[in-house]
């Protein structure tokens, strides 16, 4: 009777797992901006912490404000080993414009913290024609189901989906997607 009810015991928490819900993905959007190319970023902090332990400090931050100094550092070194966005297997430098932690609230999971980051990619090197292959695996590299959707926003603000995608490595390396805008 006691492994009866352990085993029933065992069963329930593990289905518990099962159903759980996991926090939403990364949301790049890419837009030309009079600088370049912009591209937003959002992605939950709490999942960040787990891919990057070393960045779990940022969560002593209050939510709204922005993301400087020594947080802003690490944060920018983080994401430079994971994004590259290239033409040609050239990878392309950008500048992390602006970064902050921000509200969030989904119907299932109720509120979580969204770590908000801005980047431009100079326009000298970029042109409508430039076709594009982004490297991405923030998150991703530890959180498995971690998954990006990536946007492109035109002059009149609507947003078209140009790739969803989860962690894949070919020969070792990112899987690259090509960006047709």
């Amino acid at each position: 009777m006691r492994a009866a009810v352990f085993l029933l015991l065992a069963f329930s928490c593990g289905m518990s797992k099962l159903y759980a819900h996991a926090l939403p993905g990364s949301v790049l959007t890419f837009s030309q901006h009079e600088k370049g190319l912009e591209l937003a970023i959002t992605f939950p902090l709490e999942d960040l912490a787990i891919a990057s332990p070393q960045l779990e400090s940022l969560k002593a931050l209050p939510v709204g404000s922005d993301i400087s100094g020594e947080y802003l550092s690490d944060l920018k070194a983080y994401v430079e080993e994971h994004l590259s966005l290239g033409e040609d297997d050239e990878e392309l430098p950008f500048t992390l414009q602006s970064a902050s932690l921000k509200d969030a609230y989904h119907d299932h999971l109720g509120y979580y913290t969204l770590v908000a980051l801005n980047l431009i990619f100079p326009s000298e090197i970029i042109t409508p024609a430039t076709s594009l292959e982004l490297s991405y695996d923030v998150i991703m590299h530890e959180v498995r189901n971690h998954r990006a959707h990536v946007y492109w926003s035109d002059s009149d603000q609507s947003a078209r989906k140009i790739a969803y995608f989860g962690f894949r490595r070919v020969n070792g390396e990112v899987q690259k997607h090509l960006l047709k805008r």
